[in-house]
């Protein structure tokens, strides 16, 4: 049934879009999270 399958494509796309998302999301505050430490060590380095 062709009526049923384009909801269901733009479901997958709308899901997949939103994990890409989150990933990278998620990438970037632990890529900031580290940027925060490292410059703390090198605080309390100097």
């Amino acid at each position: 049934r062709p009526e049923f399958a384009l909801p269901i494509q733009k479901y997958n796309v709308n899901r997949s879009r939103s994990m890409l998302g989150s990933m990278v999301v998620f990438y970037y505050s632990k890529m900031m999270v580290n940027w925060d430490l490292s410059l703390t060590f090198m605080e309390k380095n100097t």
